[in-house]
């Protein structure tokens, strides 16, 4: 599958509930064109496990195929070469997209599971988010992964990309 042209929702900022289409690679995009010190509160938010009528789990329309995996600063006990991170962890099979997040002290991944749907996100969510615990030995943001409605706020930082990745097999 080709990763660019997956299709996923977003938001002009985090208090905008009209979700829009948008494809991967015009996100990917979006983020390079930001204010380097633009509010967080105010960049725009991309709802990477899928397409929504509204910015709630209740309305997804159709799963990304993806669990996106959010790794912060404030939840290690030891500090982390986030860019150095990032590089690492986009080899990784599934991983479609690894960047430092918009604070730049934490890390976020874009993970491709074969046959994830909404009846069992949180489950494979879960498989996936031990897996890089374990492999990486760092503390994943579970939630942020379980929930389906998840957000993430645009970053300006340098995208790690592999649209060809292969998704698990969970």
């Amino acid at each position: 599958m080709d990763y660019s042209n997956l299709t996923l929702c977003y938001g002009l900022d985090l208090y905008d509930t009209t979700p829009r289409q948008i494809t991967l690679q015009n996100w990917l995009r979006l983020c390079a064109n930001l204010e380097p010190f633009q509010e967080k509160r105010e960049r725009p938010v991309l709802m990477p496990h899928g397409w929504f009528s509204y910015r709630r789990a209740d309305s997804l329309i159709q799963h990304s195929g993806c669990v996106q995996i959010d790794i912060d600063a404030k939840h290690q006990d030891k500090p982390i070469q986030w860019d150095d991170l990032a590089q690492v962890m986009a080899e990784e099979p599934g991983v479609v997209l690894a960047q430092r997040s918009a604070s730049g002290e934490g890390l976020w991944l874009l993970v491709a599971v074969k046959g994830i749907s909404k009846t069992d996100h949180r489950e494979r969510a879960d498989h996936v988010v031990a897996h890089f615990e374990d492999r990486f030995d760092v503390v994943v943001d579970h939630p942020v992964s379980r929930n389906l409605a998840s957000v993430r706020f645009a970053s300006s930082h340098l995208a790690h990309v592999n649209f060809g990745a292969e998704p698990w097999p969970y």
